[in-house]
């Protein structure tokens, strides 16, 4: 049975080709924080509070993601203490000091890798990270304290910052 088993997941699982494509990756300027709250709340209230605090521009990035169990928020930190002041009747509990970069994109849904080099290579030096998708991109965080070791550690392993 654990022969035929290691056989057939061997034939079953085709290694994928991992992405040779040089990643080309910048930082963005503000510093983020991340945000949870009870997804029981207006998710149309939460996002109004965060555009409103945003405005008069829509900040490099901005993630919403709701889940049965939370309602997330990663935003420029400007934009976060904004919308905790100014939603009094919403509890959020708030984790400030994030550096973000985006891997330059659009990237195609087929690239096989991508976060796995990145995460890695961060792993490798004890930097943990956060990341986000969009359709077109990834976007990673990491602690401020880390930026400076994590672009090292990155550009080491031949990813390029612009």
């Amino acid at each position: 049975g654990v022969l035929l088993g290691l056989v057939l997941g061997t034939a079953l699982s085709k290694p994928k080709k991992r992405t040779t494509k040089q990643l080309r990756v910048r930082w963005l300027d503000d510093t983020y924080s991340v945000v949870k709250t009870d997804p029981a709340n207006n998710v149309k209230s939460v996002k109004a509070a965060i555009f409103n605090a945003a405005n008069p521009l829509v900040p490099a990035f901005t993630g919403v993601i709701v889940t049965p169990k939370e309602l997330s928020i990663i935003a420029a930190s400007g934009v976060v203490d904004t919308m905790v002041e100014s939603s009094t009747e919403i509890e959020f509990t708030v984790d400030g000091h994030w550096a973000c970069f985006e891997v330059e994109g659009p990237m195609e849904f087929e690239l096989v890798g991508v976060m796995a080099l990145l995460s890695d290579t961060l792993a490798d030096k004890s930097i943990s990270l956060l990341a986000q998708s969009s359709y077109d991109t990834d976007y990673v965080f990491v602690k401020r304290t880390h930026q400076d070791a994590a672009q090292r550690a990155l550009e080491a392993a031949g990813v390029v910052f612009v």
